[in-house]
């Protein structure tokens, strides 16, 4: 195991009993996928050492990359992140950022990568889900995404986003065969 996989570990180690001693949820910053399998692979080791009852986590909607962990004995009903909807302020003359875009920008307030969950690019603007503390701060400072001037505003997640879509794909192709 590496440095940081221990030092993670061990973050999360000092945040579990809280929930226990406190009797309430305590969260972690948004996780990528790799934290995520961190802490689902040492979770029995970690709920036995600190007492803590469950590891729960949410990214704002199903299919989110990125989640928030919640140590606490039941589903938390509330959790500490929030959507932002990211818009050009003059959209007729805006050029259309990326996610790179958006995500250099938020990036460039000084903010760590951690505090902030999955962006979702659309034609007309973007959905960021962040924290709540962070929220505020984006609201009031963020202005510009690369060249574009940009309106921010707190936003329910449209409900196209909460189910998830499947689609069903059959292809065929060709392969080369060994025994030819």
């Amino acid at each position: 195991m590496t440095k940081e996989e221990q030092v993670f570990l061990r973050h999360m180690k000092d945040m579990a009993p809280r929930s226990y001693y406190e009797d309430r949820p305590c969260f972690s910053d948004f996780l990528n996928m790799y934290e995520q399998d961190l802490l689902l692979r040492n979770k029995e080791d970690i709920l036995a050492e600190t007492g803590a009852k469950n590891i729960f986590f949410y990214g704002g909607f199903p299919q989110a990359e990125r989640v928030v962990a919640a140590f606490a004995a039941e589903t938390p009903k509330s959790w500490p992140v929030i959507w932002l909807y990211i818009a050009p302020a003059y959209p007729r003359f805006a050029t259309v950022p990326g996610h790179r875009d958006y995500l250099g920008s938020i990036l460039g307030l000084g903010l760590r990568r951690e505090k902030i969950g999955d962006i979702l690019v659309q034609e007309k603007g973007a959905w960021v889900c962040v924290r709540q503390e962070t929220g505020a701060f984006i609201l009031d400072e963020l202005t510009q995404v690369g060249h574009t001037a940009v309106h921010v505003e707190q936003a329910q997640l449209p409900e196209a986003y909460q189910t998830p879509r499947l689609e069903i794909c059959q292809k065929t192709g060709k392969y080369l065969s060994t025994d030819a």
